[in-house]
C-alpha cells in the first residue's frame, strides 16, 4: 500500500513499483487508506507511507493505524525528507524502515526485496 499526498509523486511510485511487478493499492491520505484496507480482500504486504500528509496524520501515525486495522504488523516503509532527530527516532522506534527523499530505486527495491523474502 502506497500513502502519498502529491499525485504526481504517487503516480511515479506506482509506475516504478509496476515494472517490478508489484500491485499497488494507492492512498492519498489516512482516512482513504483505512477505507481501503478494511474494503480489501486482499491486504498489503508492505506500507510505503510519505511522512508528511495532509492535516494532523503523518506516515507513521497511518502506518500504524493500517497495521491494527489489518490485525497483524506489516513491514513500513516512511519515505521523509525530515532531519530533525525527534522525528526520525520516532520512526526507528517503532520498528519501521526510514527511506530519505530522494528516493533512491535501488535502494527501495531491495527493501522491497527483503521484506517480501521474509513473509
Amino acid at each position: 500500500m502506497l500513502v502519498e499526498d502529491d499525485i504526481s509523486v504517487a503516480e511515479a511510485m506506482i509506475a516504478l513499483l509496476e515494472t517490478w511487478k508489484c500491485s499497488v493499492i494507492w492512498a492519498s491520505d489516512a482516512h482513504e487508506a483505512l477505507d481501503l484496507m478494511i474494503r480489501s480482500t486482499e491486504k498489503p504486504s508492505i506500507i510505503l507511507a510519505d511522512y508528511r500528509l495532509p492535516g494532523e496524520q503523518n506516515g507513521v501515525h497511518v502506518a500504524t493505524a493500517l497495521q491494527l486495522a489489518a490485525g497483524h504488523a506489516i513491514p513500513v516503509i516512511v519515505v521523509t525528507g525530515e532531519s530533525e532527530l525527534g522525528e526520525l527516532r520516532e520512526i526507528s522506534e517503532l520498528g519501521y524502515t526510514v527511506l530519505r527523499k530522494p528516493v533512491r530505486p535501488a535502494k527501495l527495491r531491495s527493501l522491497i526485496n527483503h521484506y517480501l523474502s521474509q513473509a
